[in-house]
């Protein structure tokens, strides 16, 4: 699922695990920014909740995960994917993953929770 093509937008792949019971949160994806007015209006429309929390608005998943929306239009050119947020046993080894392979920008992070971008420059909508 993604905004465009794979080789010039961010894609997120859904999979289903069968046999799995559940998932632990937080040794995985912790969550995305993405700059869509439109998304917002889609959400409202459902009635899906928006929460604001530090100043930004979020979209809840169900299970927790977050998608914080920047209320400006949606890129045409350019991928709406500001920022990804991880959370992984190998923080080191993922950091570089995305950045190498990726070729995100790492705008923070610790030993349990790192905030990548493509441009480095969205830090203030990164976790």
């Amino acid at each position: 699922m993604g905004y465009g093509p794979e080789d010039k937008y961010f894609v997120v792949e859904l999979t289903y695990n069968y046999n799995v019971g559940s998932y632990k949160a937080g040794n995985d994806f912790q969550g995305i920014t993405i700059q869509s007015s439109e998304v917002l209006e889609r959400a409202k429309k459902i009635g899906w909740p928006n929460i604001e929390e530090m100043g930004r608005l979020i979209l809840e998943a169900p299970v927790g995960y977050k998608f914080i929306i920047i209320d400006l239009p949606q890129p045409v050119e350019s991928d709406p994917v500001l920022s990804v947020a991880i959370a992984v046993l190998n923080m080191t080894k993922s950091v570089k993953y995305w950045s190498g392979l990726l070729k995100m920008k790492a705008t923070s992070s610790s030993l349990t929770i790192s905030s990548l971008s493509y441009d480095g420059k969205n830090q203030a909508w990164c976790w």
